[in-house]
């Protein structure tokens, strides 16, 4: 590990190409603590803040082969800040979901046509969903129903990681084209473990 460490980030990326684990290693023991930094100093949160750089690694192994037209450390400190906006960004999308969502609860409207249709709607979308192939459908209900972590799936189910990532974005993209832009608006709603509560 001690010749790793010394070699320059150019070498190290080289060696990256090429599958060498202890390349991405020594890329890792260099890079960690500084991104982690980084991060913390958008996020102030240090639990998110290493989620997000060890997103960052992981994404860096996974596409080992891909050119990197930058210098390592630009490229790593860029993808750090792209993860953390890209957070930043949902959350305050989620947020905006849920405050519409709480002003209609807190409006304690009685049953209507528009909710009767509401709730249809709610049961076209589980009707797609359990249209979804077994394994797919598993991995998406455990995600989303029970709140399951992609770790925990992986264990529950004897599958990767990896496997249950791409489960689930598949998945999506099934329900997306089933369901149409409308249906799946409802649905991303949904995933926010407020709007099917308050039905």
């Amino acid at each position: 590990m001690e010749t790793y460490q010394s070699y320059a980030d150019d070498v190290l990326v080289h060696l990256l190409k090429q599958d060498s684990r202890p390349a991405f290693a020594a890329i890792y023991a260099r890079y960690f603590d500084r991104l982690y930094i980084h991060a913390m100093g958008m996020v102030r949160d240090s639990a998110l803040a290493a989620d997000v750089v060890q997103d960052v690694f992981t994404y860096l192994w996974d596409h080992r082969t891909v050119e990197i037209h930058t210098s390592l450390s630009a490229y790593l400190y860029t993808s750090t800040r792209h993860a953390v906006l890209k957070i930043i960004r949902s959350s305050q999308v989620a947020e905006r979901f849920r405050n519409h969502v709480r002003v209609f609860a807190d409006q304690s409207l009685p049953m209507t046509d528009d909710h009767a249709r509401l709730q249809e709607l709610q049961e076209l979308i589980e009707s797609e969903i359990r249209k979804l192939p077994a394994r797919m459908r598993q991995v998406f209900e455990l995600k989303y129903h029970d709140d399951f972590s992609n770790k925990e799936i992986a264990a529950e189910l004897g599958i990767s990681e990896h496997t249950v990532k791409n489960q689930v974005v598949n998945s999506l993209r099934v329900l997306r084209k089933r369901l149409g832009k409308m249906l799946f608006f409802l649905l991303i709603i949904s995933l926010l473990s407020v709007f099917f509560n308050v039905l």
